[in-house]
């Protein structure tokens, strides 16, 4: 029983991320608020609203969170570069233009696109009328190219050989993990000012490639990696990092477990104590922005789920999401599928049919209507966490509290999420009233965060037994994200 326990977590938990996608929010486009009156006309909607606040547009940011926003966020400079520019440019990515840093002072450069291009009654149509040529001449005399906005950080507590990577048996995975542990030095970065990047005040590692922002999915196993390495430093230098953004209102679901992983390792009592307030705020914004009264038979229930404020297209895949809704004739219609989109890359398991009504159109998207297992496992192993961590400081009081919740919240996500005669845990669907009892990796996460009554063996095993009969270990580099071949996504 304890060998199928132990390989069910190794195998979905150390090899999940191979197979799926980033699965948490990326950190530095998180914040959803109101567009703030820059000056520049608002075209991120494609049409006037006209049905109160569902229709009234919300951006991804504003400038409480960037002095930028105006450039990369919402207004007439996106809107063009959207329009006219990636025809004409080497990468059609819509990512490519807000990695872009800007030569110049972002107002600067928007004083130099309204001379140059100016506004008009309707400006849409202006947009539209712009020269391409002459707007790439723009974007290239006042954009530096992507990939100039990070540099380099020295990592202190670099090693060549670590000792406990030395301890590895295995000559294949020893080489793979000293392999790995070169990456480090490639991987670390720190950006200064005037980018669509927001500010952090420590050095960080970045997935690479044409990812050069930092997730929490992917943190949380990076910090796993980099304390194994020694390099608890940079580990200590990216919690600062998330607290600076939970102090500007930004969250993440898996920063107490990252906190959680780095104290097991550093026993550094301390920093702990320094951090629990932000881990508390993190908690609050979860309580109070993502969560979700939840009706099952004749009971409610308090759970989360993936909700952005913001209802346009995203910045970083702008014409993608006006291209998914040329179909939809009503605003409100539009708006709703951009806000679960938005609220799908929140989850960073962005895109699955786990989150579509018709897995064959993914303008069906309802994102908004799903309350995730997986979110909500690791919410529960918050409460967990939160409760040893304020015993370790000696405080008692908090402690129970948090115990509570979690005891709670434990036999809440039992009688909501796990279907007895499927054999798992699965997502639950706020319209329906219904589980989706597709196969998804997160069936097994609660297993994880040990949101399930350690104590029922055979609920494990019954679980384990599922994905075998279900032959997602039969799979070369890990268990699949989903068994849906024909849908296109994850």
């Amino acid at each position: 029983m304890h060998y199928y326990n132990s390989r069910l977590v190794w195998l979905v938990f150390v090899l999940l991320p191979i197979c799926s996608s980033y699965l948490n929010v990326n950190i530095l486009r998180h914040k959803r608020q109101q567009q703030p009156d820059d000056g520049s006309s608002n075209l991120l909607s494609t049409q006037p609203t006209d049905q109160g606040d569902q229709d009234m547009p919300i951006q991804m940011c504003d400038a409480e969170n960037s002095n930028n926003s105006f450039i990369y966020c919402s207004g007439r400079i996106l809107a063009a570069a959207m329009a006219h520019y990636f025809p004409h440019a080497d990468n059609n990515d819509s990512k490519t233009f807000v990695d872009k840093p800007l030569k110049y002072d972002a107002k600067e450069v928007l004083d130099k696109f309204n001379q140059q291009f100016p506004p008009q009654d309707n400006d849409t149509e202006s947009i539209a009328n712009i020269d391409p040529k002459l707007l790439v001449q723009f974007i290239e005399q006042n954009f530096e190219p992507e990939n100039h906005e990070l540099e380099s950080c020295v990592l202190n507590e670099w090693t060549e050989n670590p000792p406990l990577l030395e301890l590895i048996k295995d000559d294949a995975l020893r080489e793979w993990a000293m392999d790995l542990n070169a990456l480090w030095k490639i991987l670390v970065e720190v950006h200064p000012d005037r980018y669509s990047l927001l500010y952090v005040p420590k050095c960080f590692v970045v997935p690479g490639g044409r990812f050069r922002e930092f997730y929490y999915w992917d943190t949380y196993w990076t910090i796993k990696g980099l304390l194994v390495s020694g390099l608890h430093e940079i580990c200590k230098n990216m919690i600062e990092n998330f607290v600076h953004m939970v102090n500007k209102t930004v969250s993440a679901s898996l920063l107490t477990a990252i906190v959680y992983e780095y104290y097991e390792a550093t026993r550094d009592i301390e920093f702990i104590r320094s951090v629990l307030p932000a881990l508390e705020r993190e908690l609050e914004f979860w309580d109070t922005k993502r969560g979700v009264k939840v009706e099952k038979g004749g009971q409610i229930y308090d759970l989360y789920h993936y909700r952005t404020e913001s209802n346009v297209p995203r910045p970083e895949s702008y014409r993608e999401d006006t291209s998914l809704v040329e179909q939809l004739t009503k605003t409100t219609d539009k708006r709703q599928v951009w806000r679960n989109l938005a609220s799908t890359a929140e989850s960073g398991w962005d895109f699955s049919s786990r989150w579509l009504k018709d897995s064959s159109k993914l303008s069906s998207i309802q994102t908004t209507s799903i309350v995730p297992v997986d979110l909500n496992a690791f919410m529960c192993s918050n409460f967990n966490i939160l409760s040893y961590l304020f015993d370790e400081i000696g405080d008692t009081i908090k402690s129970l509290q948090y115990q509570k919740r979690y005891n709670s919240f434990l036999i809440d996500f039992q009688k909501v999420f796990y279907v007895k005669n499927a054999s798992g845990w699965y997502d639950f669907n706020l319209k329906t009233k219904e589980h989706k009892l597709d196969y998804y990796a997160s069936i097994a996460i609660p297993l994880f965060t040990k949101c399930y009554h350690s104590i029922d063996l055979a609920q494990s095993e019954n679980i384990f037994n599922r994905m075998e009969e279900l032959g997602v270990f039969n799979f070369a580099g890990g268990i699949p994200t989903s068994l849906n071949n024909d849908s296109g996504q994850q």
